[in-house]
C-alpha cells in the first residue's frame, strides 16, 4: 500500500478499569467465571425474582441482551447489561442492585397505557449515535428520531424520574399525535430546565479558570449535559463568553464543553479530550469537535488545510465515522441474515500515510457483487480481471452514475451499487487511481 498503512479496522474498543472481580465464581470444570459472566448470571437471578416476570434469558451480541417475557403480557422486552456492567463494576453489592432496578422498571411500565397528557411536559431531546436506536431496539417498534449532525441523531426522550425512556412511533401513533408536535414539546420543555438552571447560576461554570482562554463546560448533573447542543441557539449563546466563534465536544453523554476557535491551543484540547473521553466511556457520543454557523446552525467544526490544527480535528470526524459506521454494518448484517438478504455491507476503511500522517478513508465494490458503500474519500474497485483501482469517491460517481442508486433508508447514509463500469470507463479510472 505504499506510505498507507491501516489505522483501524474494527469498532471502538471500551476501556474497562480494572477490578478484583468480587463476583467470580467457580465455572464449569474449575477455575473462575468472568466478572462479567458473573455479574449477568447474577443479573438474571434477580429479574427472575421479580414478580412481573416470568421468564428470563440471555441473548447473544456484545451487548448483553436479555429477553424477559413479563407475565401476562404478550411477546418480550429486551434490557442491555453491558452498560450497567460497566458502570457498576467497582461498585458495592447494594449499588449494583439499584442499578438493576431502574433497568426493571422498563419492565414493569411495558405495556402501560399512558395519555398524551400524561406525557406531554416529559418530552426530552436526546442527543445519541445515528446507530443508537438498534442498540435499544430489541423487538420494540421503531424509535422516534431525527438526523441532528453527520452520524448524531436526536432521540424523542422521555424523562420519568427514575429513568429516561424513548418513544416509539407506535406510541405516537396510539396519541394521533406528529412527530413534530412531540419534538416542539420536548424542545420547550428543554428551553424552560436550561433557562431555569442558567437563572439560578448551575449550568455552567468555567472547566479551566487557569487557561489562557476561557473554556466553559456544563455542571447541572442532569443527564442532559450533551443533548444542550440540540437547542437551537445554545452553542451561539456563547459567542462573547470564549475567545472566537463557539466550539464544543460532546464525547459523552454527561461531558459538554465549549470554548472558541481563535485560539490553537483550546482547539487542540478540546480534540485531545474529545477522543479521550470518547474512547473510555460506555455512553459515548463523538470524538468530533463542532461549531456554529452564521445562522447559529451547529455544523461540524472544519479548519483550513493550513491551519496548525487541521489534521487533529479532521481526525475526530473520521474517528466517529469508523465507529458508526462499524456498528451500523454490524446491524445491517445481522438484519440482512435473518430476513436472507444477499446484500454485501462495506467497511469503512481508514488509513494513516506513514510520512505526513494524513488519514484517508476507503471501501471496496467488487464486480458481481450487490454491495452498500459508506461514505468515503476513495472507492476500491475490485475484479478478479484486474489489480485494485483505488480512485476518489467523486471521481468515481462523476464517471458512473449509472453503477450507483440512492439508499435513503439508511443513517448514515449509503450508496448502493447495481452495476460495473465498461472497459471504456475502467481505462478512464485507471487515470484517476491513487496508489
Amino acid at each position: 500500500m505504499g506510505f498507507w498503512s491501516k489505522l483501524f479496522g474494527g469498532e471502538k474498543t471500551e476501556k474497562e478499569p480494572e477490578t478484583r472481580a468480587p463476583e467470580a465464581a467457580p465455572a464449569p470444570g474449575g477455575g473462575k467465571k468472568s466478572p462479567e459472566a458473573a455479574f449477568v448470571e447474577w443479573c438474571l437471578a434477580e429479574i427472575r425474582k421479580h414478580p412481573d416476570v416470568e421468564r428470563a434469558e440471555l441473548g447473544e451480541g456484545p451487548s448483553l441482551p436479555v429477553s424477559i417475557w413479563k407475565r401476562g403480557s404478550d411477546g418480550t422486552h429486551t434490557m442491555f447489561l453491558k452498560n450497567t456492567f460497566v458502570e457498576t463494576r467497582e461498585l458495592p453489592p447494594a449499588d449494583k442492585l439499584a442499578a438493576l432496578k431502574r433497568l426493571l422498571i422498563n419492565v414493569e411500565r411495558s405495556g402501560e397505557k399512558r395519555d398524551w397528557h400524561d406525557v406531554i411536559d416529559s418530552f426530552v431531546p436526546l442527543l445519541r449515535a445515528a446507530t443508537f436506536a438498534a442498540s435499544i431496539r430489541g423487538d420494540a417498534p421503531p424509535t422516534v428520531t431525527r438526523p441532528f449532525v453527520p452520524f448524531l441523531s436526536v432521540f424523542l426522550g422521555l424523562d420519568e424520574n427514575e429513568r429516561i425512556g424513548y418513544t416509539t412511533q407506535k406510541e405516537l401513533d396510539e396519541w394521533g399525535q406528529s412527530a413534530d408536535t412531540a419534538f416542539a414539546h420536548a424542545f420547550e420543555n428543554m428551553q424552560r430546565h436550561v433557562a431555569a438552571t442558567s437563572a439560578n447560576g448551575t449550568d455552567v461554570a468555567l472547566y479551566d479558570e487557569h487557561a489562557p482562554y476561557p473554556i466553559w463546560h456544563v455542571v447541572s448533573n442532569d443527564s442532559y449535559e450533551t443533548s444542550r447542543l440540540v437547542l437551537p441557539g445554545y452553542l451561539a449563546s456563547f459567542r462573547g463568553k470564549v475567545a472566537g466563534n463557539p466550539i464544543a465536544i460532546a464525547p459523552h453523554r454527561s461531558l459538554l464543553v465549549i470554548a472558541g476557535d481563535a485560539e490553537p491551543h483550546a482547539i487542540a484540547r478540546l480534540a485531545h479530550m474529545a477522543e479521550k473521553e470518547f474512547q473510555a466511556s460506555p455512553r459515548s457520543v463523538s470524538p468530533a469537535v463542532y461549531t456554529c454557523d452564521e445562522a447559529g446552525h451547529v455544523v461540524p467544526l472544519r479548519l483550513p488545510p493550513e491551519h496548525p490544527q487541521h489534521q487533529l480535528v479532521e481526525r475526530g470526524h473520521y474517528l466517529l465515522a469508523l465507529d458508526i459506521y462499524g456498528e451500523q454494518k454490524t446491524e445491517l448484517e445481522e438484519r440482512f441474515q435473518r430476513q436472507s438478504v444477499d446484500v454485501f455491507v462495506a467497511s469503512f476503511m481508514l488509513f494513516e500515510n506513514d510520512l505526513t500522517k494524513k488519514l484517508t478513508s476507503a471501501s471496496t465494490m467488487t464486480q458481481g457483487v450487490p454491495t452498500l458503500l459508506p461514505e468515503t474519500d476513495l472507492i476500491v474497485l475490485v475484479s478478479d480481471s484486474m489489480e485494485p483501482l483505488r480512485v476518489p469517491r467523486a471521481v468515481v460517481l462523476e464517471l458512473l452514475p449509472e453503477c450507483f442508486a440512492p439508499a435513503p433508508e439508511y443513517f448514515p447514509p449509503r450508496l448502493r451499487v447495481v452495476g460495473w463500469p465498461t472497459p471504456a470507463r475502467l481505462v478512464e479510472l485507471q487515470r484517476w487511481a491513487t496508489d
